[in-house]
């Protein structure tokens, strides 16, 4: 029996080329309603959120 462990993310696959265009629709949507204020992400602070849950992530901010 063989077993294999690999990081996907990084390693297999760049996610965050799908994560942050869908981010930023999240967010651009929240500034339109009045919910969040303008402002710019580059891909590390986007990257810094993967794996947390949405309760994690809106307790933080």
């Amino acid at each position: 029996m063989i077993n294999l462990i690999s990081d996907y993310d990084g390693t297999l696959h760049n996610s965050i080329k799908i994560y942050a265009p869908a981010f930023c629709s999240a967010y651009t949507y929240l500034i339109e309603k009045g919910f969040a204020a303008s402002k710019e992400f580059s891909d590390l602070e986007i990257s810094y959120w993967l794996g947390f849950t949405a309760e994690e992530i809106w307790n933080t901010c």
